[in-house]
């Protein structure tokens, strides 16, 4: 009976352990929820850029980026045009305001170092705002570096401070734009920036330009308090279940293990109060040629003890169940008995 009783125990234990680790997972799954984007609208959103370049060497030779592996020196070039492309896809349609800007500027540091000490910044368009409703924009244009004037700019610059330096120019292209989705019910802004540098060398370089590239990510619509107190309300009982499955739990573990608990206390107390009188045994004392007598209290083996001046033989039948103690006098079997006590008692 005692043995079907524990397996009961430890069937409940294992269920207590597993459905308050299943409610501390969905409790951090809902208290989580509730601070990310979870919601049932969303747009998806592509964009993807290009930036390609087309060079017009002083000798009116003119070479296309996309076909052409050649290299330059930079006093060789008379002109680069460049030429980009920025499409900005939405799943739905929003309302957006969108605008660009072009910036060019000759960066120069000390020869051999990277100590800044020239920047100038020569050429920047003023941005037009324009205004779109849809799913696309594709926006699309075209400049003209004048790469002998930078050149110039570095001579320049050489001839009047008598410091070396190397330059390089820089286009930067930023794309700006805000909208708004009836979808998501939200208003965001972003940005794109793409660069083209071109080295300014006396020996073989290119222009070094970002690869075209795809990205999408998605946007979705905040939770609203409604939503927001349902999830809370979830988390605060899932938080109640948690708790009431761990208290439940130490509770079956206190009563699996609260017997042996106090079996190992009432042992270790006679063990140690009468240490002086009690001898332990490795094996199990013979009772061939005995009477057994047992007896309800220890201090009745104990007076006996001291009366026959015999020791009391300590023996653990059972580890953490049974032990006995026993004093031999006159082919009689003093046995005190000490054992779990069972919960009914």
């Amino acid at each position: 009976m005692k043995a079907n009783r524990k397996i009961l125990y430890t069937i409940l234990l294992v269920s207590l352990v597993v459905l308050a680790s299943v409610s501390s997972f969905f409790l951090y799954y809902f208290y989580k929820m509730r601070n990310d984007n979870l919601s049932f609208n969303k747009i998806d959103i592509q964009e993807s850029s290009t930036v390609s370049y087309n060079v017009l060497a002083n000798d009116s030779k003119f070479y296309d980026s996309s076909v052409s592996t050649k290299s330059y020196i930079t006093n060789e070039i008379k002109n680069v045009k460049t030429y980009f492309n920025y499409i900005l896809t939405f799943s739905s349609d929003v309302s957006i305001n969108y605008s660009y800007i072009i910036e060019g500027k000759i960066i120069g540091s000390t020869k051999g170092t990277d100590d800044r000490i020239l920047e100038k910044t020569i050429d920047k368009n003023t941005p037009t705002v324009k205004k779109y409703s849809g799913k696309i924009i594709n926006l699309t244009d075209t400049f003209d570096i004048d790469v002998p004037y930078y050149v110039g700019l570095k001579d320049e610059f050489i001839k009047q401070y008598g410091i070396d330096v190397d330059a390089y120019i820089e286009y930067d292209i930023t794309i700006s734009y805000a909208y708004t989705s009836n979808t998501i019910n939200k208003s965001k802004t972003d940005k794109k920036e793409l660069s083209i540098i071109i080295p300014i060398t006396e020996v073989s370089t290119m222009p070094v330009i970002p690869l075209s590239s795809i990205n999408t990510h998605s946007e979705y619509s905040d939770l609203t308090e409604k939503d927001k107190n349902t999830y809370l309300a979830i988390c605060l009982e899932l938080f109640g279940s948690t708790l009431l499955f761990v208290l439940t739990a130490i509770l079956v573990v206190r009563r699996l293990f609260r017997n042996t608990s106090i079996y190992r206390k009432d042992l270790k107390a006679l063990l140690t109060k009468y240490k002086k009188v009690i001898v332990r045994l490795k094996n199990m004392p013979d009772f061939e040629y005995t009477d057994v007598l047992f007896v309800d209290d220890f201090e009745d083996l104990y007076d006996a003890c001291l009366v026959t001046d015999k020791p009391i033989n300590y023996y653990e039948v059972v580890k953490d169940k049974v032990a006995i103690f026993v004093l031999f006098s006159d082919f009689k079997a003093y046995v005190y008995k000490v054992n779990i006590r069972n919960e009914e008692e």
